[in-house]
């Protein structure tokens, strides 16, 4: 009996707005979590393999001297793990009279594991070639920069070390970026079989020897936990995240951006799953009521009222499926065209399965309740359309839905920072926003008096409903929130995190000028027609011994980038007049009058890394000899700058008496090359560093996550959207009734209009005031506490979208009331009043 009493509603309720509703927003939630959760998961192994091309390889164990028979035969227990070993190493390329200083890798014909060359074998203009290997015997490959710098074609004879050796190719991208100041040099490459009889392996060189290492991430992972007993002192198992830590910022980073997208469609859908049950239920008070009058209990309505919903959970969880399948293949395909690869790694079908219990858990949480609430009130009560309140029972589920479903958004967002942040802070604000809107429409009746008749009965509707109208309220303003932040905030964070260079930034470093030459080089610039570069003093070799008088070593941190940093030596700078792109955020600046002589300043995340705070005493060696300064200001620098930056810069007076060499930075036109020609044979000590590659490979990799995030983000708008339409619909039947009771009280069309317009305007302003508040807050939070990024929100536009917001209320809300006013009266009031 109650399978064909559920069976019968259940067809009769998919034709109504309320329970489509339902299905629709558990839908779109399962739909948005799981494309974005199959996305995610596929395009972080994609982003790893092609992030991979910034090592050669997945991994790889670097070392001072070669490579021990041990370590080699170590390795060789893995068959899973192709190996390729290379050495590295900055070595000096002449042609006749004219020498560079070039980061020289010798490699072996199956290099690189991960990425590829791309490289041309003729004069400037012609065809390219994508390939993996490296050069023959006796042969060599310099990149753009190195021949543009030796004045060097295919063809032409270069000496390295004792050998003399045909330039083969022109590469134009690189399939290894491993960070150092080696990958900054201009590069070249030459047969691991020439290595020997080059004699650049002489007594006292400082090489790299490498062995490069792709396999499955599940072995790598075991042989990076064995490295840490294999390894000895010069060794060290480079990852991904070791050798190019801002590749892994990029995949942090857009994991994030994904979460967010996530985390906003979850509290957009729970909202509107109980915005919409609760209209269900106001709609099934005569269906309770006439089942309770004829002898069913409680049970057996709960029961029919639950197998109805359960079965709209199964039809909403087979539809998400398919449009969340159908979302994610969109969504690779665009990923596959912007990473310029063929097809992105094969779906893992259960890399969704958090989608399927997010629906279950929006039903107990912010359904089931109010379902069960209805089923065990007394006929009397449905009748009256009264509710009551909440068993404890009720209760009881409704809160361990809820913390079940927070718990789960903890575990899509990765952070409990990010989940409070969006899901708490959009559920929270609804909250709020229920009682604070309920007290301030109920001070719109008080206000009311004295107001034109339309503005008076308006805002009496408001006041004398004010928890509805609070509901609607609150629901427009959260949609409009939601749509503010993805649609307006997100493109300021997105706009903010890309490693956006401007065009006239530096892609030149020019180091090594000696303090004589400065004025010599200066005038060189000037004299091409460049403006004046501004030298920086560079104090190598100093290494941190000590911080607040403690001893310190790699060993005494556990953060991995305070070993790495560690492990090196650092580059001081000196001077008293602040860069231009550095901005202190903490203390006073050495440059000011007062300042002691002992005065650093360090950089922001630096600081961060190692704990530091103004008044921190750091302790360097250089040059055998110790210098102890005091952190007096920290610096937040704009690295994409591309100018001249220094983590630790001193008062002059700490470091003048260390010999110190110069540099600089500055913008090379395409076509000025000669220039540089010049410059060198002029000043052959100098060392000019392209970075322009890096930086085209970098942004190359931003674009193309930048891009895709437009794509998700714009559909999880559908769940923003759907709680606008419910929110909307939840006022209908009290306006029909009110709109009824004016015409049959004598009101003409157009006071009714005007009435109506006006409190549409009223809710429209006060969802779009407060949506704006909202969006803006969520997203300088997220800005400052979770992307660490300075932001700047586009107010004017959050403004103006606003404005257009109210008008939209009203136009919408003009347009729907046009149908109740083609009703007759007592029509109307009749389907009203039980």
């Amino acid at each position: 009996m109650s399978r064909r009493v559920t069976l019968h509603l259940l067809r009769r309720d998919l034709r109504t707005p309320a329970f489509a509703a339902i299905i629709a927003a558990l839908a779109l939630a399962v739909a948005a979590v799981g494309s974005v959760l199959w996305l995610n998961d596929r395009l972080g192994r994609a982003l790893l393999q092609e992030a991979g091309a910034w090592l050669g390889a997945d991994a790889m164990i670097t070392a001072n001297r070669p490579l021990r028979a041990e370590l080699l035969a170590w390795l060789e227990e893995y068959p899973e793990i192709e190996q390729a070993q290379s050495v590295a190493m900055a070595s000096i390329l002449r042609v006749g009279e004219r020498w560079q200083l070039s980061s020289l890798r010798a490699i072996p014909p199956r290099y690189p594991l991960r990425g590829q060359f791309v490289l041309r074998r003729s004069a400037e203009g012609g065809r390219e070639e994508t390939l993996q290997g490296g050069p023959a015997p006796g042969e060599v490959w310099v990149d753009e920069s190195l021949a543009g710098l030796l004045g060097v074609g295919p063809g032409d004879e270069v000496r390295v070390g004792r050998l003399s050796l045909r330039v083969s190719a022109i590469v134009r991208l690189n399939p290894e970026h491993g960070g150092n100041f080696l990958d900054l040099l201009p590069e070249s490459w030459i047969s691991l079989a020439d290595l020997p009889a080059s004699g650049l392996l002489g007594p006292g060189v400082r090489a790299q020897w490498r062995v490069h290492l792709s396999g499955p991430e599940s072995v790598l992972r075991r042989v990076a936990r064995e490295a840490t007993a294999r390894l000895t002192k010069g060794e060290e198992f480079v990852s991904l995240e070791d050798a190019q830590p801002a590749v892994k910022t990029l995949l942090e980073q857009t994991q994030r951006f994904l979460r967010l997208a996530v985390l906003a469609a979850t509290a957009l859908a729970a909202v509107a799953v109980g915005l919409a049950t609760r209209r269900f239920v106001r709609d099934r008070l005569d269906t309770a009521a006439l089942l309770r009058c004829l002898g069913a209990s409680r049970y057996r309505v709960a029961a029919i009222v639950l197998g109805e919903f359960a079965a709209a959970i199964v039809l909403a969880l087979l539809l998400g499926a398919v449009l969340g399948l159908l979302a994610q293949q969109g969504f690779a395909s665009l990923a596959a065209r912007v990473m310029e690869t063929s097809s992105l790694p094969a779906l893992r079908w259960w890399a969704a399965w958090p989608a399927a219990l997010l629906a279950l858990l929006l039903a107990f949480g912010f359904a089931v309740p109010q379902l069960v609430a209805l089923a065990q009130v007394t006929p009397l009560a449905v009748l009256r359309r009264n509710l009551g309140g909440w068993r404890g029972g009720v209760l009881a589920t409704a809160a361990c839905g809820a913390f079940a479903l927070f718990a789960l958004t903890v575990l899509l967002a990765g952070e409990v920072r990010l989940a409070v942040g969006v899901f708490g802070g959009l559920i929270l604000g609804f909250v709020l926003l229920l009682g604070v809107g309920s007290a301030g429409f109920a001070a719109f009746r008080r206000f009311s008096e004295g107001a034109v008749v339309p503005l008076r009965l308006a805002w009496r509707a408001l006041g004398n409903q004010k928890g509805l109208a609070a509901l609607q309220a609150s629901a427009l303003a959260l949609g409009l929130a939601a749509l503010w932040l993805l649609a307006i905030v997100r493109g300021d964070l997105l706009e903010s995190w890309r490693f956006r260079i401007p065009p006239d930034a530096s892609n030149r470093f020019l180091l090594n000028v000696q303090a004589d030459q400065v004025e010599g080089v200066r005038a060189s610039f000037v004299e091409a027609g460049f403006d004046e570069p501004r030298f920086w003093p560079m104090v190598g070799g100093a290494r941190l011994v000590a911080i607040d008088a403690v001893p310190v070593s790699d060993e005494s941190f556990t953060d991995a980038r305070a070993q790495r940093l560690m492990r090196r030596e650092f580059n001081l700078s000196h001077g008293l007049t602040l860069p231009e792109d550095n901005r202190v955020v903490a203390g006073r600046w050495h440059g000011e009058p007062g300042a002691p002589e002992n005065a650093l300043s360090v950089e922001e995340s630096l600081a961060q890394t190692f704990g530091l705070q103004l008044g921190s005493r750091l302790r360097f060696v250089i040059d055998l000899q110790e210098v102890e300064g005091v952190v007096t200001s920290i610096r937040r620098l704009r690295w994409e700058s591309m100018n001249v930056n220094f983590f630790i810069i001193t008062h002059p007076s700490l470091l003048e008496s260390f010999p110190a060499s110069w540099l600089t930075s500055y913008r090379l036109p395409p076509g000025r090359e000669a220039f540089e020609r010049t410059l060198l044979e002029r000043f052959p000590n100098v060392t000019v560093i392209d970075v322009g590659r890096i930086r085209e490979q970098f942004e190359r990799m931003s674009d193309q996550v930048a891009a895709l995030l437009q794509a998700v983000f714009s559909f999880t708008l559908g769940t923003g959207a759907l709680v606008l339409a419910v929110g909307w619909m939840l006022g209908q039947e009290e306006r029909l009734q009110r709109v009824a009771i004016l015409r049959a009280l004598g009101a003409r069309r157009r006071q009714i209009l005007a009435t109506l317009a006006l409190e549409f305007a009223t809710l429209g302003a006060v969802g779009a005031l407060v949506s704006v508040v909202l969006s803006a807050g969520v997203g300088l939070w997220l800005a400052a506490s979770v992307f660490r990024l300075e932001v700047a929100l586009s107010w004017g536009v959050l403004a103006a979208a606003g404005g257009l917001a109210v008008l939209g209320v009203v136009a919408v809300g003009m347009a729907t009331v046009q149908p109740l006013l083609r009703r007759p009266p007592l029509e109307a009031l009749r389907a009203s009043v039980v």
